[in-house]
């Protein structure tokens, strides 16, 4: 996975901004996964406006339960709410233009069906202090979980 995970951080790592609610620069990071490289768009108050999962092969619903999983019961994540791609190699910049290199399962926060402008909506949020998602309100001020906000 360090080879894969290395060409995601220099052909997908950025620029990015934070979607849906600053549109201040977010950063692609990493989270633990069994198995799968799941990456996390973060803006600089932790909100993080996308998910994604990179593999060769890879199923939308194994991100849909990640996503569900961070998520709790503050929010539903449907089937329909994961998008697949595919990256080639003319995409990347490599040689073989025909090649699929890897394919990428999306869920976008705040997109499509989700969307609201609600200021106390339910969001998913990236500790700054241990990298845990937390749920909280959209409006609230904290980047950190409750665990590190003792």
């Amino acid at each position: 996975m360090d080879d894969l995970t290395e060409l995601v951080r220099e052909k997908l790592g950025g620029p990015f901004h934070c979607y849906g609610h600053c549109h201040e620069p977010a950063e692609l990071k990493f989270l633990p996964s069994e198995g799968k490289l799941v990456g996390v768009l973060v803006c600089p108050s932790g909100y993080v406006s996308r998910f994604v999962m990179y593999g060769h092969e890879l199923d939308a619903e194994e991100l849909r339960s990640f996503v569900q999983r961070n998520a709790g019961s503050a929010m539903e994540v449907r089937e329909g709410d994961v998008r697949l791609a595919s990256r080639h190699a003319l995409d990347l910049g490599l040689e073989g233009a025909d090649r699929t290199v890897l394919r990428e399962a999306y869920w976008i926060q705040n997109y499509g069906r989700s969307k609201s402008s609600e200021p106390d909506r339910a969001a998913l949020f990236q500790c700054s202090r241990c990298g845990a998602v937390f749920v909280q309100p959209v409006s609230a001020k904290t980047s950190l979980c409750a665990s590190c906000a003792r």
